[in-house]
């Protein structure tokens, strides 16, 4: 399984790669420091699974979700992963087809838990 990481915080995408490559269903980690960055990603090459906080210089991972529906993609798997966890943010992504939507305070094991349910799908 192919895994982009799209956070603007270097030690949040550090520690979800250390994290992640440890994991047996993961082939590979690729990071987007932006949500530029990350729509390039999804128009080039498509990654399996998306790892995705909303804010970002502003709530620019609604832009990443916003581009993935544009381009008619129902893979990858969108997995919001915020700090930002409002109903309000839950309510956007979620029309915008997130998968998931969790709270980085509850901490990793839920993300796990998706990716490896992800990887059984």
């Amino acid at each position: 399984m192919d895994i982009l990481i799209v956070d603007d915080s270097r030690a949040t995408r550090e520690s979800l790669v250390a994290l992640l490559r440890e994991q047996p269903e993961v082939n590979s980690v690729r990071e987007a420091a932006s949500a530029a960055q990350a729509i390039t990603i999804l128009g080039q090459a498509p990654p399996d699974v998306v790892v995705l906080d909303l804010q970002m210089n502003g709530p620019q991972g609604f832009r990443v979700l916003e581009a993935a529906k544009r381009m008619g993609l129902r893979a990858p798997v969108v997995i919001v992963f915020t700090s930002y966890a409002t109903g309000r943010y839950r309510l956007r992504a979620e029309q915008l087809g997130a998968d998931f939507f969790f709270d980085k305070a509850s901490g990793v094991r839920n993300l796990l838990g998706a990716i490896g349910g992800a990887s059984t799908a």
